[in-house]
């Protein structure tokens, strides 16, 4: 039996994810307190994303986080995992990577997409916070625990916990569950945890009641604990899984409950505390500063001076400011500062939960490095104002000026905002009246406008379309002139008075980089079309629509559109739109219902969530029409030529390209005239990610915008570059003419005109059949479903296949084989392979090469397939150790069915063969081929108890043999459990 100290940490790490997370599934990994190697600076958080299929890589990560700094690693305090499912679209932040430069925005409850897991942690009761746990202390923890297993095994029926684990200073049990990630599971977990709590929890050890959150992190098992220094006395220890049930059995949620109504506890007070809460206006020490305030009512007031949270732009951060303020700043107790939160929260987008708001309070008291009290002594209220002179003012309490001032002013339409050195009070009352501001808006946390651009910026050529711009503060200095009325107090012989002054500088920068603005119209996006809504109403009436956040631009009259339009009349509609294009030679209607999927697409953009493909129209030669065919679904949608722009190979080009687009919020975009091959990083991220951040372009700001485009992109024998094969759908033009261009007789010969004139009709024939769609149901069609695009699937291509037309997906395996050229040089290896090794006993690299003068056939399929894959010149052989490093680089890789594995023989020779790849496994010990294989290395058998339960199948084991342990290392510390 192996020691545990003696296991190495990323094999630990990494048989506890696999043993956590199920197949599909994203998951957060979260450092706390990680230092820097020279000492400098203080203590920071890390985290990244996650999916089942990059479990090594977690380890990996893992590893390096918990690894002391005199290692080579950031000696966290803590590493941790999110047990439940996350939304994929988080891996958009920082996809399989922990990130090392900032701490980003970590998982919220609104992130969890259902309860696969329920968490209970045993704590032993220390005499002080912020140490590890004693051996004594751990020892009453891990008693609690058994007690409670027993007794809920025993006594109320409850199915063994899939996992019984050490964190290093507890017990962990943890549980099956399958519940939904709403509030009454929130509410049923939360009550369960106190119940236990009062039946098992004792004055040595409890069990922790605030981990009923569906996002709330576990330690990842295998990772070490460390709070404050290690001593003999209270030493860091490693956390480590010490049971885990194959196929565990699901806890059923009626148990829960049963075990809750057993074991009741007192209802708590609204707010979440159970003792006596004092009366408002009044402190624990009943103390009182200036102007008669208490702490709690400061407290209050300066919470104010913080903006509120809004998710996606760095929220977690504004509710960290506000929760240092209130515990660490002014000293409140944890409870009272969840109270007195409140309304600050009720203005967040969306507000936290109470169980967030209390973790959050909890964490600034502990983890928080300034000092208690630090804001006791500010002064919080300008002299010669009273509170209740400041809360008769319009827009709120605390707005920067008199009564006296403010109805003057009011009369005369203008607010008045006061210049003291209460900077704050000026640009708080100033940003919440900008909402008077005709064509003023809020977007990615900047303030802008919409414009009209003609002409080229940033490679972008634009032909009049609405894009959204910055507010330049020179404007905005003059527009709020329109608004307010600043004045500061001067000095007369009458005494002081109030003389209106110019607009500061200072504060009109200030008010452009607030970040939030609670009156400021939210800017969704900018649409010069009627558009379909989720709910299938079409968008008609021109401005600003509040519940949708889009600004509409423009008035079409279009024909009247049945409120529950027909399945005849989708399909009628349909053909009145394919007939624009008939005179285009598509290859097969495959190719065309590409171009009818673009038109849905444009119209029904903010009908669903997540993004939409590249819609790339390919042709064998120049003058086939593909600019064309972009051009008449712009003209039908927006009246104008979409924005258009160059391919670049150059990654940081396109990057820069790309986020302006998403600044100027343009809806549809053409890559136009590709030439060979494209695709770089960041259009491949952009292509499946719903924001785009950036450095903005000149300055040295990271700005977030989001990413509502519709891209399409056209060129001649087009091919994709990695992982774009499979974010494109497909149509292509293949003229029978020599040179296209002279073509004639069509039946539409000047189309654009054509287009420009019927456009209401054309515009409502595609509102007619996304309405009738959502209108008959969403009928579900059993279409396999596009990876990284099923809501526009569920949406767009459903709709063009119950319109009548063929799905617009079918021809993208087509484009993803004419770009992979290794694809299809493996397939022909893979079938000459199967060949000249019938009995598949496997082949060396030599042997292979051996063999293609050995079967002619088989031999020349082999020999083409090798020189593409190890690109040689044609007609050179590659040598045995190329041949090797290819078929090592492409292992697992599966064509048609099949892959192909290595392992090792007796000689220690590297051997190759060609298994199925949904049944077929490398043999182990006992089942050895011609030349008797010992052991796999690429696939690890981790044994039966590694199956998932419920159908599942457990992730896949990774390359490292070094990651696969003995899942009974760990036997000698199950007894009593």
């Amino acid at each position: 039996m192996i020691a545990p100290e003696q296991i190495p940490v990323r094999r630990l790490v990494y048989n506890s994810l696999a043993r956590i997370i199920a197949p599909g599934q994203v998951f957060e990994v979260r450092a706390l307190n990680c230092k820097n190697a020279s000492g400098k600076g203080r203590p920071h958080a890390r985290r990244g994303y996650f999916d089942s299929d990059h479990l090594s890589e977690a380890a990996a990560e893992a590893a390096k986080l918990t690894e002391l700094t005199s290692r080579g690693g950031w000696g966290a305090d803590g590493v941790y995992l999110t047990l439940n499912p996350l939304n994929p679209d988080l891996l958009a932040r920082c996809s399989n990577r922990v990130d090392f430069s900032n701490d980003g925005d970590a998982s919220g409850d609104c992130h969890v997409l259902n309860r696969r897991w329920l968490f209970l942690d045993v704590d032993p009761k220390k005499p002080i916070s912020g140490v590890s746990a004693s051996d004594e202390e751990h020892k009453a923890s891990e008693v609690v625990a058994k007690a409670a297993l027993s007794s809920f095994r025993d006594e109320y029926g409850f199915s063994p916990p899939a996992i019984i684990a050490d964190s290093g200073n507890g017990w962990h049990l943890i549980w099956r569950v399958d519940m939904p990630n709403d509030e009454a599971s929130c509410k049923l977990l939360k009550s369960f945890l106190r119940s236990a709590n009062k039946a098992f929890g004792n004055s040595q050890a409890e069990i922790d009641a605030k981990t009923f959150n569906a996002s709330r992190i576990c330690k990842l098992y295998g990772t070490f604990s460390r709070k404050g220094d290690h001593t003999e006395a209270r030493p860091h220890r490693q956390s480590r899984i010490v049971r885990f049930v194959e196929n565990p059995e699901l806890l059923s949620p009626d148990v829960i409950a049963d075990f809750v109504r057993k074991n009741p506890v007192e209802d708590e007070n609204p707010n979440g505390s159970n003792r006596p809460r004092p009366a408002v206006g009044s402190s624990p020490s009943g103390e009182r500063r200036s102007g008669g305030m208490t702490i709690e009512e400061r407290a209050a007031k300066y919470l104010w001076k913080i903006a509120p949270s809004i998710q996606g732009e760095h929220g977690s951060g504004q509710l960290r400011r506000a929760a240092i303020v209130l515990v660490r700043g002014f000293s409140l107790a944890v409870e009272r500062s969840v109270e007195i939160i409140m309304p600050w929260n009720a203005t967040c987008k969306p507000p936290w939960s109470e169980h967030e708001l209390l973790h959050a309070m909890e964490r600034a008291k502990e983890n928080a490095i300034e000092d208690f009290g630090y804001l006791l002594a500010v002064q919080i209220e300008r002299d010669g104002v009273t509170r209740e002179q400041a809360a008769s003012v319009e827009f709120g309490p605390f707005d920067g000026t008199t009564a006296a001032t403010a109805a003057g002013n009011q009369s005369s339409g203008l607010i008045s905002v006061l210049i003291t050195t209460e900077e704050h009070e000026a640009v708080a009352r100033v940003s919440s009246n900008l909402h008077r501001l005709p064509g003023i808006y809020q977007r990615g946390g900047r303030l802008v406008r919409v414009i009209e651009i003609f002409g080229s910026e940033h490679g972008i050529d634009r032909f009049g379309t609405p894009a959204v711009q910055d507010y330049p503060q020179s404007v905005l200095r003059t527009d709020v002139t329109k608004i307010c009325d600043f004045v500061k107090e001067k000095q007369s012989k009458d005494g002081p008075i109030l003389k209106s002054v110019h607009s500061p500088q200072w504060l009109i920068r200030s008010v452009a980089e607030q970040g939030v603005y609670e009156t400021v119209r939210r800017l969704r996006g900018v649409v010069p079309f009627p558009c379909i809504l989720p709910d299938g109403s079409i968008l008609k009436e021109p401005g600003y629509d509040q519940n949708s956040g889009l600004l509409l631009t423009a008035r079409v009259s279009l024909p009247e559109i049945p409120e529950e339009p027909t399945r005849e009349q989708a399909v009628a509609a349909a053909d009145a739109l394919m007939a624009v294009v008939c005179d285009f030679p598509f290859v097969s209607r495959d190719h065309a219902s590409v171009w009818l999927a673009l038109v849905l697409t444009l119209v029904s953009r903010f009908a669903f969530s997540g993004p939409a493909p590249l819609f790339l129209f390919d042709a064998s030669t120049a003058g086939s029409g593909k600019s064309l065919l972009t051009d008449l679904a712009s003209l039908i949608v927006m009246a104008v030529s979409a924005p258009k722009f160059a391919n670049s190979t150059d990654d940081d080009e396109m990057r820069k390209r790309i986020t302006a687009i998403a600044a100027a919020g343009d809806l549809m975009v053409v890559i136009d005239n590709i030439s060979g091959s494209f695709g770089t990083p960041s259009l491949d991220a952009a292509m499946t990610a719903d924001t785009v951040k950036d450095r903005l372009l000149g300055r040295s700001e990271i700005v977030s915008y989001p990413l509502n485009w519709v891209v399409s992109g056209t060129g001649n024998n087009c091919q994709a570059n990695g992982d774009m094969k499979r974010r494109i759908v497909y149509s292509r033009l293949q003229p029978a003419e020599e040179n296209p261009e002279d073509r004639s007789n069509f039946k539409f010969p000047d189309v654009r005109s054509h287009v420009l004139k019927n456009r209401p009709s054309l515009l409502a024939a595609a509102l007619t059949i996304a309405r009738a769609y959502i209108a008959a149901g969403r009928p579900k069609l059993g279409l396999q479903p596009m990876g990284s695009y099923e809501a526009w699937g569920s949406l767009v291509r459903n709709a063009v296949v119950w319109a009548g037309w063929p799905d617009p997906v079918l021809t993208r395996k087509q484009f993803a084989a004419m770009s992979d050229p290794q694809a299809t040089a493996l397939a022909e290896l893979l079938e000459g392979w199967s060949a000249v090794d019938p009995e598949n006993s496997g082949l060396t690299a030599a042997e292979i090469l051996r063999s293609i003068e050995r079967y002619p056939l088989a031999g020349e399929m082999i020999s083409l397939a090798l020189q593409e894959l190890c690109s040689t010149p044609s007609g050179k052989l590659p040598s045995a150790r190329q041949v090797g490093n290819k078929l090592k680089s492409i292992r697992g890789r599966v064509v048609n069915g099949r892959k192909l594995e290595g392992f090792i023989n007796r000689t220690k020779t590297q051997v190759w063969r060609v298994v199925d790849a949904t049944s077929g496994r490398l043999p182990t010990a006992g089942s050895a081929g011609s030349e008797g294989m010992v052991y796999p290395q690429a696939e690890i058998d981790m044994g039966e108890e590694e199956k998932w339960d419920r159908g599942e199948s457990a992730p896949a084991d990774p390359a490292d043999p070094a990651l696969r342990f003995d899942p009974n290392e760990f036997a000698d510390q199950l007894e009593g459990f």
